[in-house]
């Protein structure tokens, strides 16, 4: 049986944003037996103001993991995500559990600290 896609977005909490400004956003898609596209949606706000590019999945009926590395973002500021996936039976979207995080700077712990 052929259906549109099942999307999760993993939770966004807890993210950090490495020195470079990158954060690595997660997700599931089933394609439903169907050629599918999946692509992260992300901004300061749920006008999802930027794209990833689309990821191509494997035509199959159970879900595959979608990951996208995110650059140039700004730690302390929060940001609203959400896992996109299209085939020909339809698209859906489905944003982050808690719809926004708020990205943490990278700490450097001093040499020989446990925590």
């Amino acid at each position: 049986m052929r259906y549109a896609p099942q999307v999760t977005t993993l939770t966004a909490s807890n993210l950090v944003v490495g020195s470079d400004g990158c954060v690595m956003f997660r997700g599931t898609v089933n394609p439903g037996q169907l050629p599918t596209i999946a692509w992260f949606e992300w901004g300061a706000s749920t006008g999802y103001s930027n794209v990833t590019e689309a990821i191509l999945l494997d035509t199959t009926n159970v879900a595959v993991s979608v990951s996208n590395l995110l650059c140039g973002l700004v730690p302390g500021s929060d940001y609203h995500v959400r896992l996109v996936a299209s085939n020909s039976l339809g698209a859906v979207t489905v944003p982050a559990p808690n719809h926004h995080t708020t990205l943490h700077q990278h700490q450097r712990r001093p040499a020989g600290s446990l925590v």
